[in-house]
């Protein structure tokens, strides 16, 4: 009797934003960069400038990222890179980091750590996206994958999608215990593997398995100007962040420097059937956010203003409790 491979076991996903402001830090707002913590490993995502900061604050340990993802190369989302990279280097890691992102990301960062005079020691897996990568997985871990998604701005973007793989089967305890199987048992039929008993009973393992809990998923989505065959890419998600600089009296300039309004983020989402959105990467101008919320919400009503270190746990239950400061 050979036994099943052991199933993924679902742990932690959650998703904590450090950074939603635009071109430049305002009102409080710190520049783009987010922690999506999934099974005890932690992956940023973008790294503007003050990011090592914020992962300070935070108390996230700089030696525990397990990978990075770099959306573009425009300053806001990349000029925090080298300086985490060296301040990681210092704290003692060894194991390899890949770090994902477009084309000039290899000569971006080594041109820094080159003109800085900066050795870092552990080794750096600089990954470049090339166009084809769009719609490719590109990293994968136990239960995850990522997924480049292309996005539309003036230099070449990349959104990510990570996506929790099929989980395994439910387990019907109680079914088992009514039918006095014995517990030694268990753990072959939670895998799928038929079990024949002292007694001579054969036991099927799929008489004991009910339908697997849903499996979960988030998308970053940021800059990009509307683009709804983006839809259909992240189709179903759990929770999507996408880009909200402007407001709609200035939809002229979010075409004209390819990014996004609010109404338009929340157009996205609504034709993506995702089940909640997070507006984020406001511009300088705005203060009040108000704005932006009321026209989102007038087309999807489950579009909230991002909390800057709030944790969203994924699934998102807009009715929990903020938590803010909690360590990961």
């Amino acid at each position: 009797m050979k036994a099943a491979e052991p199933a993924y076991q679902p742990g932690r996903f959650e998703l904590r934003v450090l950074g939603t402001s635009s071109a430049v830090a305002a009102f409080g707002r710190h520049l783009s960069a987010q922690v999506l913590t999934f099974n005890q490993r932690h992956f940023l995502i973008d790294c503007g400038e003050g990011t090592q900061f914020q992962l300070m604050r935070y108390r996230y340990r700089f030696r525990r990222l397990d990978a990075i993802f770099i959306s573009h190369l425009h300053g806001d989302h990349v000029l925090g890179l080298a300086g985490l990279l060296c301040t990681i280097s210092q704290h003692s890691r060894s194991s390899p980091l890949p770090v994902y992102g477009p084309a000039g990301l290899g000569e971006l960062v080594h041109s820094i750590l080159r003109l800085t005079h900066a050795t870092l020691q552990f080794p750096l897996e600089l990954c470049e996206l090339q166009p084809e990568s769009a719609h490719r997985v590109i990293h994968r871990v136990t239960g995850l994958e990522v997924v480049a998604l292309p996005l539309e701005h003036r230099v070449p973007c990349f959104g990510y999608l990570f996506r929790e793989l099929p989980r395994s089967p439910t387990f019907l305890v109680e079914k088992a215990r009514l039918h006095q199987l014995p517990v030694e048992c268990y753990h072959l039929l939670k895998l799928g593997t038929d079990v024949r008993l002292p007694d001579g009973r054969s036991v099927q393992a799929a008489d004991y398995l009910g339908p697997a809990p849903p499996s979960y998923s988030y998308a970053y989505c940021s800059d990009t100007r509307y683009h709804p065959p983006l839809a259909d890419w992240v189709r179903g998600v759990s929770l999507l962040y996408h880009e909200a600089t402007f407001v709609e009296a200035l939809n002229w300039q979010a075409e004209q420097t390819a990014h996004s309004t609010a109404r338009q983020a929340a157009a996205l989402a609504a034709a993506a059937e995702a089940d909640q959105l997070l507006l984020g990467h406001f511009s300088a101008r705005y203060g009040d956010l108000s704005q932006h919320l009321a026209e989102a919400r007038a087309v999807f009503e489950h579009s909230h203003i991002t909390d800057e270190g709030r944790l969203y746990p994924i699934p998102f239950d807009p009715e929990a409790s903020l938590i803010f400061d909690s360590p990961p």
